[in-house]
């Protein structure tokens, strides 16, 4: 799998803009209740509060952040204003021929299959977009397809995934 910390050393991009997908929260959430060690409070102490206290230019897209749970979404709020930026689609689809296209390749990419107004893997198809039309070269998800889409599309050729696993090891 393709790194892009082989280019960019991680210390390099903790003051790059960067999306955060929805399920770097979710680490361990099938065991939350019945293990301890993957409780949110662990998760957040272990993971999650060093990466948002070690990103400066956090985005994390409005569809993602209304996946995000209860505790997820109050351990953000705090956030917001600072390093956290909260973004949205802002009406483009439809209206920005750019961003309809783009939308409309992720969404249509084989390994998506997207139709829009449905949950399945909605995060990370706007997310994607928003990265490809404003910009931001760097997408931290947990989620392998976004990856291998992003290698697959021409419209996210600028874009680097950086899988969770390289983020916390």
């Amino acid at each position: 799998m393709f790194t892009p910390l082989k280019k960019t050393a991680l210390h390099d991009l903790l003051n790059k803009p960067i999306l955060f997908d929805a399920n770097i929260f979710m680490v361990g959430i099938a065991e939350r209740t019945s293990d301890k060690n993957c409780s949110f409070e662990n998760m957040k102490q272990l993971y999650i509060k060093p990466l948002f206290e070690s990103f400066t230019d956090i985005y994390i897209h409005e569809e993602v952040y209304k996946e995000l749970d209860e505790k997820s979404r109050e351990f953000v709020e705090p956030y917001k204003g600072k390093n956290v930026t909260i973004v949205s689609e802002k009406n483009l689809y439809g209206s920005d021929p750019k961003y309809t296209t783009i939308f409309n390749n992720i969404s249509k990419h084989e390994l998506v299959n997207y139709e829009r107004g449905r949950s399945k893997d909605r995060g990370e198809v706007y997310s994607l977009v928003y990265a490809a039309c404003f910009n931001i070269n760097y997408f931290c998800s947990k989620e392998i397809m976004v990856d291998n889409v992003a290698r697959e599309l021409d419209d996210l050729k600028d874009i680097d995934i950086i899988t969770f696993d390289v983020i916390i090891l």
